[in-house]
């Protein structure tokens, strides 16, 4: 009972925070246009009629309003890195984020170096299908080396990126066309499952949902068959024997199982989803992100989300209530000062 009544105040007081979204898709930006002062006011009456609030706590839940509408405007914006801003994929991904109110400015790569020029944003979400520009990978580079966070979808890490060497060596990833038994090589039209290989992990963990329980077995030999959590993301591509040039640097978090749509066969290996530490900062990477139903799929885009929020190693996944999301500036003492009507 406790639980659920400190759960839906944080929900409450949250709901002072609803973020309505907008997005020019000529100019590629996207911003966020945040409540009135009328309606914090307006919560802040909910709040006096629901709960028994000392003098205290009176003022530290205003101070909570306020800051969060005076940080949510001030904050680091999100970065989409991608091809063409108006694309479908981004656009689906974009608009998942904001209603999480976050503000997103998406850039082409040109757009991209001037903004990281001027502004460090919270994190950058690469989703580049072409080659990367020279200034672009040094860029990156300098930003996540500095404690930034790199989002990595899909074709970031593809063909494209054979011309960028430096880059796959950044990933810790080869791609080997011609090798004998693991060729790099695309499949199409298949379903694939993200199965999740960390029970423990706020990514993975923390609002997700998995519906399926699939059968699966690590790439990791010799391993034996286990029965796995899973979603499906439906008929899509896969990008298959992205090897893994680092050792053990990275933390695998999600695995995928892919099942031929012609004859069945199925597919498995420990790289749909992992992170590794560059410099001060980290560097998440994600297999799915072909097309924009991907993105239509609440738990994908949820774990997105959790590769930005997670404070990093040494973050419990219980210091945030899943179906909750504390903003940077939140302050969970906030809670030790009210008490339920009536309790």
């Amino acid at each position: 009972m406790a639980e659920r009544f400190w759960a839906k105040l944080f929900v409450d007081l949250q709901s002072c925070l609803i973020f309505k979204s907008t997005r020019n898709l000529n100019s590629g930006s996207f911003s966020g246009h945040h409540i009135s002062a009328a309606s914090a006011r307006s919560t802040l009456n909910h709040f006096f009629k629901e709960y028994t609030l000392t003098k205290t706590a009176t003022l530290l839940v205003a101070i909570f309003i306020l800051s969060g509408i005076f940080f949510s405007c001030s904050a680091p914006p999100l970065y989409i890195l991608c091809d063409e801003p108006s694309e479908e994929t981004m656009t689906t991904l974009a608009d998942f984020l904001m209603a999480h109110d976050f503000n997103i400015i998406s850039h082409t790569q040109k757009s991209f170096l001037a903004a990281i020029a001027e502004t460090k944003p919270r994190a950058v979400i690469v989703y580049v299908h072409k080659p990367f520009l020279k200034e672009t990978e040094e860029a990156l580079f300098e930003y996540c080396d500095n404690g930034g966070r790199l989002i990595v979808l899909h074709h970031a890490i593809a063909s494209a990126k054979v011309e960028n060497p430096e880059w796959l060596d950044y990933t810790g990833v080869r791609l080997s066309p011609d090798h004998a038994l693991y060729p790099w090589t695309v499949r199409r039209g298949g379903e694939l499952f993200m199965v999740k290989l960390n029970s423990e992990h706020f990514v993975v963990n923390n609002g997700v949902r998995y519906d399926e329980h699939v059968a699966y077995r690590s790439s990791d030999a010799p391993s034996g068959a286990i029965l796995a959590e899973a979603f499906s993301l439906g008929a899509t591509e896969l990008l298959m024997n992205q090897m893994f040039i680092d050792g053990r640097r990275k933390a695998v978090l999600l695995g995928y199982k892919y099942v031929d749509a012609e004859n069945g066969d199925a597919f498995m290996a420990d790289r749909a989803g992992w992170y590794l530490h560059k410099g001060k900062g980290l560097l998440f990477y994600y297999v799915a992100g072909h097309q924009a139903s991907d993105f239509e799929n609440e738990s994908f885009c949820r774990i997105i989300l959790n590769s930005i929020v997670w404070a990093g190693p040494g973050c419990a996944k219980e210091e945030i209530p899943a179906g909750v999301l504390f903003h940077p500036w939140s302050q969970p003492a906030v809670c030790c000062l009210l008490k339920p009507k009536g309790g």
